[in-house]
């Protein structure tokens, strides 16, 4: 009997010793990855920042297409306390064109 309870003492603290082992094992692969993906990104990072440098014309160009980034259209919701204003912007249509027009297409999918 003594030889059983040491034995099953001995397993027990043997899978004890095993999970913690996996646990360290684990973080340290963890760590590992994280290490391998930032080193990755940092040599993407380098890559384009060279290509920047060598195509300086098309660098230019993508920096006047951000510049002339056409503005964002809000919508009125329903917090403005049913006040209505037209939507600024090439569009030029109002809000109640705009939910007359999606009434129609509506019915027309329906039809």
């Amino acid at each position: 009997e003594q030889k059983a309870e040491y034995y099953k003492r001995m397993r027990e603290d043997l899978k004890k010793a095993d999970k913690e082992d996996k646990l360290v094992e684990r973080q340290r692969l963890r760590e590992k990855r994280i290490k391998q993906k930032m080193k990755r990104k940092a040599d993407n990072m380098e890559e384009e920042d060279n290509q920047d440098n060598i195509s300086g014309s098309e660098e230019d160009e993508t920096v006047n297409k951000r510049r002339h980034k056409k503005s964002k259209i809000y919508f009125d919701s329903d917090s403005d306390e049913g006040e209505r204003k037209e939507v600024t912007g090439n569009q030029g249509i109002t809000l109640q064109e705009q939910e007359a027009l999606a009434l129609k297409l509506l019915q027309s999918m329906q039809a």
